[in-house]
């Protein structure tokens, strides 16, 4: 976690960033070769690119569901081990990804709104195992990917029930207000020419007409005091969403990252009571 904030929406110098990144990596292989040493790496070709992930089983469970996990903005998989701890303490499997834009992952694929076509690609990729059941599959998206969630439900329907954390609606809505940093990272990340053309592609990741076509059950949730993403941005999607359900937790920030003892058994309740 060091390694990963060390670096964490910091475009000053990609070399740099590069080998603090990698070093995030290599600290999590360790990690699981100590903690967890049933922890598989996935990597999933798409586009000329690769979408990475870190595939995590509960102890004793014969095919049990499995959750996605997908980052934000410049986060990444490796921010997740401890949100996977309690979907495995509930015997659900979980696969956190590095998708286009993010981690390993961005550094061959930029950002895209049809987030979809990476999930697609895993899913593809893991129809044919046993050690987790392909046909009850969650999603949970953290901020960018409280986007990115909302958009896979609307059009990957192997994915049965999703939450979204904390994420826009219209990303271009906000841009004049979150931090330069953030529109650096976004204008880097999504390979785009410069801060216009970054406006310009972040009026691409808009639930506009995306929402609407959500109809397993969806969950948003994020904090009143959110700062980056307003919470009316969340709400919206929830509320365009033929079975979505909001949740706004009064003293909640960014992510809810202030109090995730409130969000996260929520979240991973909710999910294992859809999914069976």
């Amino acid at each position: 976690m060091a390694y990963h904030f060390a670096k964490f929406v910091w475009m000053v110098d990609p070399e740099r960033s590069r080998a603090a990144a990698d070093k995030a990596v290599a600290a999590m292989a360790k990690t699981h070769e100590y903690l967890d040493p049933d922890a598989e790496r996935i990597e999933v070709p798409l586009d000329g690119g690769r979408v990475v992930g870190n595939l995590r089983r509960p102890a004793r469970a014969e095919g049990p569901p499995l959750v996605l996990l997908v980052p934000g903005l410049d986060s990444t998989k490796e921010e997740f081990f401890k949100l996977e701890n309690v979907f495995l303490d509930r015997g659900m499997a979980t696969l956190s990804m590095d998708g286009p834009g993010q981690g390993e992952s961005g550094y061959e694929l930029p950002i895209r709104p049809d987030y979809d076509v990476a999930v697609t690609a895993v899913l593809d990729a893991l129809a044919g195992r046993t050690d987790v059941d392909p046909d009850r599959v969650g999603l949970l998206g953290v901020s960018m990917g409280g986007y990115y969630a909302p958009r896979v439900l609307a059009f990957e329907p192997r994915v049965r029930a999703g939450v979204g954390l904390s994420g826009p609606y219209r990303f271009s809505d906000i841009w004049d207000d979150v931090p330069p940093q953030t529109r650096e990272t976004f204008v880097a990340k999504s390979f785009a020419k410069d801060d216009d053309d970054g406006r310009r592609k972040a009026a691409e990741l808009d639930l506009s007409g995306v929402a609407v076509r959500i109809h397993q059950p969806y969950l948003a949730i994020t904090g009143r005091l959110d700062r980056l993403i307003p919470w009316e941005q969340t709400e919206r999607a929830a509320r365009e969403a033929p079975n979505g359900t909001f949740l706004l937790h009064e003293d909640g920030n960014h992510g809810c990252a202030n109090v995730p003892y409130k969000t996260r058994p929520v979240a991973a309740d909710w999910l294992r009571e859809q999914l069976g």
